[in-house]
């Protein structure tokens, strides 16, 4: 099934509308590493993250800065 261009154009306003975007960089074959792990778990890539830093921000605590 092919989609419009409208329908990316909607897609696209859609998704910066509703969600942020974040872009790091890794060293070759991590990617590959955190893929493989993410999979084990039934995650995506994506929520691998999302939980890695939900669950450091629960278990640290933040800097105390003066």
């Amino acid at each position: 099934m092919t989609v419009s261009q409208a329908q990316l154009k909607a897609n696209s306003k859609y998704r910066a509308k509703v969600y942020d975007s974040l872009t790091i960089q890794l060293k070759k074959g991590t990617r590959e590493d955190y893929k493989k792990a993410a999979i084990e778990r039934g995650l995506s890539l994506a929520a691998l993250f999302r939980v890695a830093v939900d669950e450091y921000i629960q278990n640290h605590k933040p800097l105390q800065t003066e």
